[in-house]
């Protein structure tokens, strides 16, 4: 017998079927009743292209609220929610089941800036060799392809008048035609901003020059972190926590030794918007970036910080060689 899975390491909807390894915490009880196959002897870790072997077990019938055992090291389970009509429900105990994850294009890639790390110039050739990919995150849909806005939300699927056409926070990365990554955020869903459809982040990517761009994750997900302070505006008011991200790493250097500051106690009426200056001479303040300690408020990169709710946090300013800090507390 033969089926498809929807997706590895989260619980099944309830007409679908996945693949539990032991990197998933069953801890949280279950949210609907679901049938588990456990599988025995299977040589993992799971990879793109990978045969993945193994042996059914005896099946169980798990009821909301319970919840999973967790797996051994080479042991997982196929998780069937209750309302699938896979035939992979009447595996046998001791049939011997094999399953692989792969990835298939679904249309022409782009000609140019095809990777963000590593695009070809235009002219060059690139094949795709999906093995060698480490680490990947998804997104979509498409915003700009070959530097002509290329937006494809319905055809992913995607709800035209509640996702491709209203406005929402935004996160999006694309590729320059000099090779330059671009990450880029959109605040919304505040009185500052109320976002962007994917038209209007389209023409925003193709503003900053991309040549090819999509979507990613977005609405309280869209959160921008730089030297470890948020820099945009999360809209849950702070960092919402997530599955995944996109990270860029930089080498520290041992020798380098940033002189902390504590820039003092401010107290701001929600609302209210208030300049912070730190003890820095004009050309210095340039070089600051601007952040707060876990996206509540909002501080902009001259130093202007504004909040609609009250509460506190911490606002620093970080340079290549100082950092200020202000505790900052909003009163009604």
């Amino acid at each position: 017998m033969e089926g498809r899975l929807q997706g590895i390491n989260r619980l099944p909807g309830a007409s679908e079927v996945t693949l539990l390894t032991p990197a998933f915490n069953g801890e949280t009880p279950l949210p609907r009743e679901m049938d588990l196959i456990p599988l025995t002897g299977l040589n993992l870790p799971v990879k793109v292209s990978k045969e993945i072997s193994g042996v059914a077990e005896e099946r169980l019938s798990l009821r909301t609220g319970d919840r999973l055992s967790q797996c051994d090291k080479n042991c997982a389970y196929l998780a069937i929610g209750s309302k699938s009509n896979t035939t992979l429900r009447n595996l046998a105990s001791g049939e011997k089941i094999s399953i692989l994850f792969d990835l298939t294009p679904t249309g022409d890639p782009p000609e140019i800036g095809k990777y963000a790390s590593a695009s070809p110039a235009i002219g060059e050739s690139h094949s795709i060799v999906w093995n060698d990919v480490q680490e990947a995150v998804s997104g979509g849909p498409w915003l700009v392809k070959e530097g002509k806005l290329f937006i494809d939300g319905e055809a992913e699927g995607m709800n035209r008048l509640a996702f491709v056409e209203m406005r929402h926070p935004r996160t999006a990365v694309g590729v320059t035609s000099n090779r330059q990554l671009l990450l880029v955020t959109a605040d919304g869903r505040s009185k500052w901003s109320r976002g962007a459809s994917l038209q209007e982040m389209a023409e925003i990517m193709l503003r900053l020059g991309a040549v090819n761009a999509i979507n990613l994750d977005g609405g309280g997900s869209t959160t921008m972190v730089v030297n470890n302070q948020v820099i945009n505006s999360p809209s849950d008011g702070r960092e919402r926590p997530v599955a995944n991200s996109l990270l860029v790493f930089t080498e520290l250097r041992k020798d380098k030794k940033l002189l902390e500051t504590f820039a003092g106690e401010r107290i701001v009426r929600q609302g209210v918007s208030v300049l912070l200056e730190p003890d820095l001479s004009s050309s210095e303040r340039k070089s600051l970036v601007w952040g707060t300690e876990d996206g509540f408020g909002f501080v902009s990169q001259t130093g202007v910080f504004h909040c609609d709710k009250p509460g506190s946090c911490k606002v620093r300013a970080v340079s290549a060689h100082r950092s200020f800090t202000f505790a900052i507390k909003v009163s009604p």
